[in-house]
């Protein structure tokens, strides 16, 4: 645990600030307040790590302005009212508050919003972590990597799509340390290397004698993972009959052994991937759709080493730094290495570099490279016309029509334009085309959508 948080909560409602009090004390030092104006000047005198606004005190709204002291004084701030307007929602986040929360989602996201903060002034994590750990000069797939830490309010589900050797798993590890976790209560799990007979057990555990050959109880790694991590990997491998003891699970925070009558409590974070498309097993009722609203809570799409050509000569180089002797490729090699579109992306590379290092001949040029690497067509010369469209963008339209398709393109442009112009919303505008109102409009949504915690496919 990390040092303890100085935290002050202002809210006039003394049992509703008592329970929250009792969520979040084990963090930190907690001041109780339930008077604007005192509040107001203890913050000019004092640093608080986090300040818990309530906006309604004692019949007036005065919660914006001690958001305003805190915003200036640079302090870490949570809105918790009871208020759902909309105008109430865009001033608190216009002004800087970092999370807007009504008091039913209390329960649910405070522990989590706190926690969080206690784990980040505890050390964040390497900033070299893109150089040395996850090798990408992507700027876009760095900044949506790292935007999650922002998302990850709650137990929220986090689902990473992207084909296979694209390094679904290093990025689940990093997710799970940006939200705290240690190396101790991250649980991991390849379900397509499980035989299907075994995949119940190896989740739910077994007790024993519950069939041939347990003859001890066994513990899952759903019960492992409490407190915890768990990934999933290639999760639309499990069968749909497992698919539905898990949703349970995933519900009720509870489930039971292989055998057992006695329910198991547990309590994790689900990270889950595939390199399949989902979208079509749902179609083709091979995978639970209502299982699939329960770890979509953040989807993260990872793209191929293909359409990140600036990575490749890096990550060669990462390669051939870790093998045991080194080589030189010339540039007709690189220049076929780069041409080449790596189906197995960066677990094919690393294979491949390390194939070369170990060639008698230190000096690597076309003729030493594998077939496949020096028989490729570059599609760009092949006169085939490359997709504006994403694979990603097109599963969402198959599935869920061109409207619905088109409002998120809206809600995803605003935001990352708005991202782009340092919320400059007058530029932002300009630059989309947009008049006033249709960019209120949209904005509003975008916000809404933020707010409760569920994107649009659900």
């Amino acid at each position: 645990m990390s040092a303890k948080l100085k935290i002050l909560i202002i809210e006039d409602e003394a049992y509703f600030r008592k329970h929250v009090v009792e969520l979040i004390e084990s963090y930190g030092i907690i001041t109780e307040m339930d008077d604007a104006t005192r509040a107001c000047d203890l913050i000019q005198s004092r640093y608080f790590d986090i300040v818990i606004i309530d906006i309604n005190l004692h019949g007036v709204d005065e919660g914006f302005r001690i958001l305003e002291q805190t915003k200036a004084k640079g302090m870490f701030s949570v809105m918790l009212t009871d208020s759902e307007k909309e105008e109430y929602i865009q001033r608190a986040y216009k002004i800087g508050v970092n999370h807007y929360l009504t008091k039913d989602q209390c329960e649910h996201a405070i522990e989590w919003i706190v926690k969080d903060r206690s784990n980040n002034l505890g050390g964040e994590i390497s900033p070299e972590f893109f150089d040395t750990e996850y090798i990408t000069k992507n700027q876009s797939l760095i900044s949506e990597i790292k935007s999650i830490k922002n998302r990850m309010i709650g137990d929220k589900a986090i689902l990473i799509l992207g084909e296979t050797g694209v390094g679904k798993t290093k990025i689940a590890e990093y997710i799970h340390k940006m939200g705290g976790g240690s190396d101790q209560n991250f649980v991991s799990l390849n379900v397509s290397s499980i035989p299907e007979t075994l995949l119940e057990s190896e989740l739910f555990g077994h007790i024993k004698g519950s069939f041939t050959g347990a003859d001890k109880n066994k513990k899952g790694l759903l019960q492992v993972a409490d407190g915890g991590t768990l990934f999933l990997d290639e999760i639309t491998s499990i069968p749909l009959s497992v698919q539905k003891k898990l949703l349970k699970c995933l519900e009720e925070k509870i489930f039971y052994p292989v055998g057992g009558i006695n329910p198991v409590k547990t309590n994790f974070r689900l990270i889950s991937s595939t390199c399949e498309n989902i979208y079509k097993l749902i179609q083709e009722n091979q995978f639970r759709i209502d299982l699939f609203y329960r770890i979509n809570g953040i989807i993260l799409t990872i793209p191929a080493l293909r359409s990140r050509q600036e990575d490749i000569p890096i990550l060669i180089n990462h390669f051939l730094k870790k093998c045991s002797r080194r080589v030189f490729i010339d540039k007709s090699a690189m220049k076929k290495m780069l041409e080449y579109a790596w189906p197995g992306n960066i677990r094919e590379l690393k294979s491949i570099v390390e194939e070369l290092s170990s060639k008698e001949d230190g000096l690597i040029s076309e003729h030493n490279l594998p077939k496949e690497i020096v028989d490729n067509k570059d599609e760009s010369r092949s006169g085939v016309k490359k997709k504006f469209i994403t694979e990603e963008q097109l599963n969402y339209a198959l599935k869920f029509g061109i409207k619905a398709f088109e409002e998120k393109i809206q809600l995803d442009l605003i935001r990352e334009t708005l991202k782009t112009f340092n919320q400059n919303h007058k530029k932002s505008r300009d630059t989309l085309g947009l008049s006033k109102t249709a960019f209120y409009h949209i904005n509003v949504r975008a916000k809404q959508e933020e707010q409760s915690d569920k994107g649009l496919l659900q």
